[in-house]
């Protein structure tokens, strides 16, 4: 495996999509926890309501 981009996880970005698409709240929880953990130990977390891009077609990446 590469070598990690950074030592340290504030060095970190990490978009969490956390709404817009309907999952089992069971999963969404897990999403949002495992998002609210890596925030407390300095990753730097946003969370988005709609994906960054148009998602039609982009299976056939």
């Amino acid at each position: 495996m590469p070598k990690p981009r950074h030592d340290r996880l504030s060095d970190f970005r990490v978009a969490a999509l956390t709404e817009g698409f309907p999952v089992d709240p069971a999963y969404a929880a897990a999403i949002g926890g495992f998002a609210d953990a890596l925030a407390s130990e300095g990753a730097q977390v946003t969370r988005l309501s709609a994906p960054p891009m148009h998602m039609q077609g982009s299976d056939a990446l």
